[in-house]
């Protein structure tokens, strides 16, 4: 039995229909969109990267990477100044020693930062996520010496929280990038070449 054209017509147009619509409602995110919606604090995420839309409306993960890289150090490196500042008018000698711990973790911090550059430029993204966890750790460490008793507040907790995060989202991109593997080419075997006479 023939199908009449007209129904099979309309099947064809409800077919391109809900194929338009699917298209709509599972187009892929742009990479800020998939990169904040994994982690903790999307809006934190969302805010930074941003920050600078002309760059971020066209970047792909590596220069949001790099651009994360970039606010990182500046985090780290303003932190490690007023760590400094802190130290020299502190009188509590607990307080002095936690922010020389302090100070030694964001310098930690800034030698991952630095070397997470170079892993993504290289495309060694396993390498610049351990990185971004060391920078997260570094972070996460420093606020935790304020919690130690005597617990008091910390005067790093804005900068420790910022650090942590931007340790997190640089995690989350290295996850997103694609993971590539160093092979180192083969040796040929010249003799199979040869031919005997």
């Amino acid at each position: 039995m023939a199908i009449p054209i007209y129904k099979s017509y309309s099947c064809t147009y409800l077919l391109i229909f809900l194929f338009l619509i699917s298209g709509i409602f599972f187009a892929s995110a742009t990479p800020v969109e998939d990169v904040c919606h994994r982690t903790h604090d999307e809006a934190f995420c969302r805010t930074v990267l941003g920050s600078d839309p002309p760059r971020t409306q066209t970047a792909g993960l590596h220069e949001l990477g790099q651009m994360v890289i970039d606010m990182a150090s500046r985090i780290a490196t303003d932190a490690k100044a007023k760590i400094l500042s802190l130290s020299s008018s502190a009188k509590d000698p607990k307080l002095i020693k936690d922010l020389k711990m302090c100070g030694v973790y964001y310098g930690d911090a800034l030698t991952s930062v630095k070397a997470a550059t170079n892993y993504l430029n290289r495309g060694e993204y396993g390498d610049l996520n351990v990185n971004a966890g060391a920078v997260n750790g570094d972070a996460l460490n420093c606020e935790a010496l304020f919690q130690e008793p005597p617990t008091r507040k910390s005067p790093l907790t804005s900068e420790n929280d910022d650090l942590e995060r931007f340790g997190e989202i640089l995690e989350v991109i290295s996850n997103l990038l694609p993971s590539t593997e160093y092979n180192p080419p083969q040796k040929s075997d010249n003799n199979s070449d040869l031919v005997s006479g």
